[in-house]
C-alpha cells in the first residue's frame, strides 16, 4: 500500500509541476499582478517529486536512503 501512495503522489507532484510551469509561461498582461505564484509552486512541487522518488527508490531496494552521514 505504500508503495502506491508513493507513486499516486509522485504522479500527482508531477501534473502540478507541469500545470504549473504551463501557467508560468503564459504572457502577462502589461500592468496587471499575477495573484498566485506559479513558480514558487513549482518549487514546492519539485521538492515533493525529489523527496518521493528517494522514497520510491528506498521501498524498491529495501534499504533506507540515510544519506552520506549513514
Amino acid at each position: 500500500m505504500m508503495l502506491g501512495a508513493t507513486i499516486g503522489t509522485l504522479v500527482i507532484s508531477l501534473a502540478v509541476l507541469g500545470f504549473a510551469n504551463l501557467m508560468g509561461r503564459r504572457p502577462t498582461e502589461p500592468g496587471a499582478v499575477r495573484m498566485v505564484p506559479y513558480h514558487a509552486i513549482q518549487f514546492i512541487a519539485l521538492v515533493v517529486l525529489l523527496l518521493m522518488l528517494a522514497h520510491l527508490i528506498s521501498l524498491v531496494t529495501g534499504q533506507p536512503f540515510t544519506g552520506r552521514l549513514g
